[in-house]
């Protein structure tokens, strides 16, 4: 029996393209799917918004359509690298199609000075990233100005960027095995250990309840509705755009705390909430390492932080400096005390926190603890084993287990590639947009806002405005892109083209090994 004829690497590209842009086509419904949930809020903002959020809805289909009629449905069991290619340039072009309600809103008559900040692109594709990508840095000063219906687009589209464009696309239009691989290229899941359908309306589950007790509790502790509405929305999600001129400077120590638990909640795995509220299994969550390691940082390293801060005198209290600092860890970005007068070594420890993020697989940004906590054991057991018996192999665990040696090392190359990485990037960011700005900001006021973009937070220094560059305005949304997806999405879709090159210079077939 002859072999089926092998295909061309051209061909094979093809395929693979193919495959990634049929997979795109759901997520981009997303855009349209909130517009409609944000036209009934149109009624009391003018003909103006129904417009914008209507022709989004128009656009959103007409994407969705084209794509599934040039290339239908994606065939086949789809690689890895597809799925990450999907997820990339998918995200990115939800991103541009939720450009449409800044735009129209802010080219109408009756624009304010907030709205009429969007009429340049590079503010709104700013805005617009940042909104899907749950980052939370804004071109906007005073968002209590905006029309409601736009206040709404900004949280509903941070909500669900919080968890996953794909996951909320999935879940309801394909929840098959393919689909769940997918997902967890965005979100890691794998580890709820089950069945994809299952697992996708598991964490659909969780989110909404988290949501609905986010929202409730805000209400109950007198918030007005509309606020608690849209910061239990931007909350959990650890997105950080608020409908309030100063974020939450001018709530009581008892809303702070709120959303200080709010935040707490977004930044703890979908896992570890799995293993809590439906299999009650306590020890099995105590036992995760990164809990552990995002508990360290979040008691032992806040309480430098805090202590820092009341001792250098940076604005308000221990509460606001505690807020301040859960707020950096968690990635969210809500804020208790204004940051453009913080001294650079509060800025640098603030940095540090929201570069390392919290737990994976939940909604805050950053490297992610796991890392952290992989690349504080391959220094201790570094130490260790040079300071003991050299012909002795260190022992690792996680999560309570054993972990092989190969894989222990394959955990810390990765964490130590991923975090150099983000380190090269926020730097050379934040030298280039010294370079091009020539010096308008101090250099620490830069860096803090380039890792705040890269890591998803939010929290600004003051540099981000509408009136810095607009090479900087598109670079810092590229890094919030590049970010929201840790970087390996985004690299697989950049050097796409010329994967079979790198796959001949750097790999060899496993036969050859």
């Amino acid at each position: 029996m002859s072999s089926a004829p092998r295909r061309s690497p051209r061909v094979r590209d093809r395929r693979l393209a193919r495959q990634a842009l049929a997979l795109m086509a759901p997520v981009l419904l997303a855009p349209g799917a909130l517009s409609l949930l944000a036209l009934p809020v149109c009624f009391g903002d003018g003909p103006r918004c129904w417009v914008a959020f209507g022709a989004t809805v128009a656009v959103s289909a007409a994407a969705y359509g084209a794509l599934r009629l040039l290339f239908g449905p994606a065939d086949g069991r789809v690689a890895v690298p597809t799925r990450m290619v999907a997820v990339a340039g998918g995200w990115l072009l939800v991103a541009v199609i939720g450009m449409i309600p800044f735009l129209v809103i802010g080219h109408g008559e009756g624009a304010n000075a907030q709205t009429a900040r969007f009429t340049d692109v590079q503010s709104v594709f700013f805005e617009s990233m940042s909104t899907f990508t749950s980052t939370g840095l804004s071109m906007i000063s005073a968002p209590s100005e905006l029309p409601a219906s736009l206040q709404l687009w900004r949280s509903l589209g941070q909500w669900v960027g919080g968890l996953g464009m794909t996951v909320f696309v999935y879940a309801v239009a394909r929840p098959d095995e393919d689909a769940f691989q997918v997902m967890t290229a965005e979100l890691s899941v794998d580890e709820l250990e089950l069945g994809p359908g299952a697992a996708m309306r598991r964490l659909l589950a969780i989110y909404g309840g988290l949501t609905a007790l986010s929202v409730g509790l805000f209400a109950a502790l007198g918030m007005p509705p509309w606020e608690a509405l849209n910061h239990g929305l931007t909350g959990v999600a650890t997105a950080g755009m608020t409908v309030t001129d100063d974020s939450f400077r001018g709530y009581g120590p008892a809303l702070k705390l709120a959303a200080m638990f709010v935040m707490l909640l977004g930044g703890v795995s979908m896992v570890s909430h799995h293993l809590l509220l439906f299999r009650r299994q306590l020890g099995a969550l105590l036992r995760r390492t990164e809990l552990r390691t995002v508990a360290a940082l979040l008691f032992l390293c806040g309480a430098a932080a805090v202590g820092a801060h009341v001792r250098l005198g940076a604005g308000g209290g221990a509460l606001d400096a505690a807020f301040t600092w859960v707020s950096a860890l968690t990635t969210c970005g809500f804020s208790a005390v204004d940051l453009a007068v913080y001294p650079a070594s509060l800025l640098l420890l603030l940095g540090i926190a929201m570069v390392v993020g919290a737990e994976s697989g939940s909604t805050c940004g950053g490297i992610k603890a796991r890392r952290l906590a992989w690349l504080l054991r391959g220094v201790v057991g570094r130490v260790g084993w040079e300071a003991t018996h050299q012909e002795r192999r260190p022992v690792h665990r996680f999560d309570g287990e054993r972990v092989e040696p190969e894989e222990a090392a394959r955990q810390m190359q990765s964490a130590a590639v991923v975090a150099s990485l983000w380190l090269l990037i926020i730097l050379a960011a934040a030298l280039g947009a010294q370079i091009l700005g020539a010096g308008a900001a101090p250099f620490d006021d830069v860096l803090f806002d380039c890792a705040s973009a890269l890591g998803g937070v939010g929290l600004s220094a003051g540099w981000v405005s509408s009136g810095m560059p607009d090479a900087s305005k598109v670079g810092l949304a590229l890094m919030m892109w590049m970010g929201r997806l840790e970087l390996l999405a985004v690299l697989v879709l950049i050097l796409a083209p010329i994967r079979r090159v790198l796959a001949r210079r750097l790999t060899t077939p496993v036969e050859d090994r």
